[in-house]
């Protein structure tokens, strides 16, 4: 999907690993020090802001990017978003070379933009590789999207977290010392689509570390084997240690919604630890955690954050970021992580995706306000700078009027808000990973969603399975929710939940439900005959 990928990585990783003296290694404060960082004045940056990717592999070889930077200039982008390869300024473990790097945030700067640091951790020209544990298919295969991008760590092993968090510290120590006023965001990407997950077109982590932490998880889930058995009673064990004795295919297809609750629990604690540091480093500069399709259910299920709600409240990253997709509705998406993290939210739009109703639609949602950031990966024609103006001016406004609100909300006090959804959405996390194939659940939430924004001034909001469970306050009475295929998943404590509050559920006209929990087991008749009642 990146222009000239194939062509230009080569150069310029040479580039970037050319004769220079090496830094040598950095005296790193513990990536476990929970010591608070001392807080000083910073600009704010919370604010509303329009940015333009720039990937370090589709740098000219001589690092002049001069011209891409005068390109842009009249476009009203505010900071270019560097996505810099880990190999392009770790040249040995431990030794970080910043020339590269600094020639290019300097140009950045001078230009007069801020930057968004994105670190990528694809092991692309990385010396060191081969110490590097791999992430593996479920055939035992290490992971290769293509040619180029190939062989990503497993987040899952201990040493690789080591070495991974060392590198953090380092890249998040120098730019706080050297470009602290004008850094954007961090972030950290490490699945071959560039977001904060895995692959979306392949089942990981199947490597040696990953599967090590599975068998760990579930004997910490269920203490006992006897538990275990009783949630799953085609598996008898009578210790732990049996599992090992299962194809891990097996025991991961029988243990669905446990294998990508492990799957999210490990990406989430990997980017909290990442947080921890960045925060640590500069608190003024915010982090983003990237999510890569959202709406697609595969694509959820497969990279791990399928519920955004459960990895806030493990991450919490100040921005919460997605891909634009050109057949989605942009506020559908928008308002539905917006809802689910608490968070204004970060949007990265590509050029195959901006067709004239998507333009249209993407400015409405830009002056709605719920965007905190925007970032372009497009083709430097005239055309396509007039339209990051154009949203450029949108953000800025929304930005503007919303600080407006809230000087005004706090002057008003304690007022009665009048802005309640009315329409509230229950997306059922259990349902969508449990199916095979899966379906995309989303496809009738989105028709109810626009069904309800097109009747009047309506609005919609969305809510899960397991803000339910957490017994969150404001709980609506009523939800509206979308049924595909013969079952209804849901987890053990939402159907608790549900029924202690009395919270009716409306599904498609003429449905008929046989409701499962998490484990595929039937709920009990008791349970089910009052679900039944709620879901009308």
């Amino acid at each position: 999907m990146k222009k000239l990928f194939l062509m230009i990585l080569t150069a310029v990783l040479a580039f970037s690993l050319c004769g220079c003296q090496i830094n040598g290694n950095i005296e790193n404060r513990s990536f476990l020090d929970e010591e608070t960082p001392i807080e000083t004045e910073k600009t704010d940056k919370s604010g509303g802001k329009t940015g333009i990717e720039l990937w370090s592999f589709e740098i000219p070889e001589n690092g002049d990017i001069s011209s891409f930077l005068e390109t842009y200039k009249d476009s009203g982008a505010d900071y270019i978003d560097f996505r810099i390869l880990w190999s392009s300024f770790e040249v040995e473990k431990g030794k970080y070379n910043w020339e590269f790097f600094d020639n290019i945030m300097n140009q950045i700067t001078e230009a007069g933009y801020s930057a968004g640091v994105s670190l990528v951790f694809w092991t692309n020209g990385l010396s060191f590789k081969d110490e590097i544990e791999k992430q593996k298919t479920a055939e035992g295969e290490i992971y290769a999207f293509d040619e180029s991008r190939t062989e990503f760590p497993s987040i899952a092993s201990e040493e690789n977290q080591k070495i991974m968090f060392a590198t953090v510290q380092a890249l998040a120590n120098h730019v706080a010392e050297r470009y602290s006023e004008t850094t954007e965001l961090w972030q950290v990407l490490i699945s071959a689509f560039g977001d904060a997950g895995y692959s979306s077109d392949k089942d990981l982590d199947y490597g040696e570390s990953a599967v090590s932490a599975f068998y760990k998880f579930l004997e910490e889930k269920y203490n006992t084997a006897e538990a275990f058995t009783e949630a799953y009673p085609s598996i008898y064990i009578n210790d732990f240690a049996n599992l090992t004795e299962m194809e891990i295919t097996e025991l991961t297809a029988a243990c669905a919604y446990d294998w990508k609750e492990f799957k999210q629990k490990t990406l989430s604690d990997f980017q909290a630890e990442i947080g921890k540091i960045f925060k640590a480093a500069d608190s003024s500069i915010p982090f983003q955690l990237f999510f890569g399709g959202i709406e697609d259910t595969k694509a959820a299920v497969y990279r791990g954050f399928y519920d955004p709600y459960s990895t806030d409240k493990i991450v919490a990253a100040d921005i919460y970021s997605t891909t634009l997709n050109q057949d989605t509705p942009v506020t559908f998406i928008i308002d539905y992580l917006a809802d689910t993290t608490g968070k204004k939210v970060g949007l990265t739009v590509y050029e195959e995706d901006l067709t004239e109703d998507t333009k249209n639609t993407l400015v409405a949602a830009a002056e709605n306000g719920n965007i905190n950031r925007i970032c372009f990966e497009t083709s430097e024609e005239a055309e396509n700078i007039e339209f990051i103006k154009e949203i450029a001016n949108a953000v800025r406004t929304a930005d503007s009027n919303d600080n407006e609100n809230n000087d005004a909300n706090e002057n008003n006090g304690d007022e009665e808000n009048t802005n309640e959804p009315e329409t509230v959405f229950f997306i059922n996390t259990a349902d969508f990973i449990l199916r095979a194939p899966a379906e995309n659940l989303y496809i009738s939430l989105r028709e109810e969603y626009l069904s309800a924004s097109e009747n009047g001034t309506k609005r919609v909001s969305f809510i899960t399975d397991t803000m339910i469970a957490d017994d969150k306050e404001n709980t609506p009475s009523e939800l509206t929710s979308a049924v595909s295929g013969e079952y209804y998943y849901i987890t053990t404590t939402a159907s608790e939940k549900l029924i202690q509050k009395n919270i009716s559920v409306i599904c498609p006209e003429n449905t008929e439900i046989e409701f499962r929990d998490e484990h595929r087991k039937e709920i009990p008749e008791e349970t089910a005959a009052v679900l039944s009642r709620l879901f009308n």
